[in-house]
């Protein structure tokens, strides 16, 4: 085998190689179109990066760093109580800061239509957060929309 055949074939791996790297996974485009789908609904996605919650007793959830935000920002401002909750390790929905006694039957109702890959819920003055494995399908982004919108209307 000469020189110019090996280079040949090394030069055609790499072009290979490239092209190959740059063709997204079946799972990069499924979560690609899960995050289209939050965009149209006007959603915002992040990464949840060293992201930690707190209870009202002091215990810390700290969110995996390949979970995904999915979050409504509030257009007017607001005075709401901030409220979270999480998946417990049984998979229970707990109230970590209690929301304001009269939202509490509707938020729990809400929490339970949430797709079972969200892993917690985040209200805040300016914004309203699930934080998710993203393991789930399109019609799990329209399911926490939903939540959200509703969620957004509690006064």
């Amino acid at each position: 085998m000469s020189i110019e055949i090996i280079v040949l074939l090394v030069v055609a791996c790499l072009l290979i190689s490239a092209i190959s790297a740059a063709i997204p996974s079946t799972s990069q485009r499924r979560q690609s179109q899960l995050r289209q789908a939050a965009i149209q609904y006007g959603m915002q996605v992040r990464l949840a990066m060293d992201v930690k919650l707190q209870s009202i007793d002091g215990e810390t959830l700290q969110i995996p760093s390949h979970a995904v935000i999915y979050r409504i920002v509030r257009t007017e401002d607001t005075d709401r109580s901030p409220w979270n909750a999480w998946r417990d390790d049984q998979s229970e929905w707990r109230l970590a800061t209690p929301p304001p006694p009269e939202w509490r039957q509707k938020i729990i109702a809400l929490l339970a239509q949430l797709p079972s890959s969200v892993i917690a819920i985040e209200d805040r003055a300016h914004y309203l957060s699930v934080y998710w494995n993203e393991n789930d399908n399109v019609t799990s982004v329209k399911s926490i929309y939903n939540v959200l919108s509703h969620l957004l209307q509690l006064k």
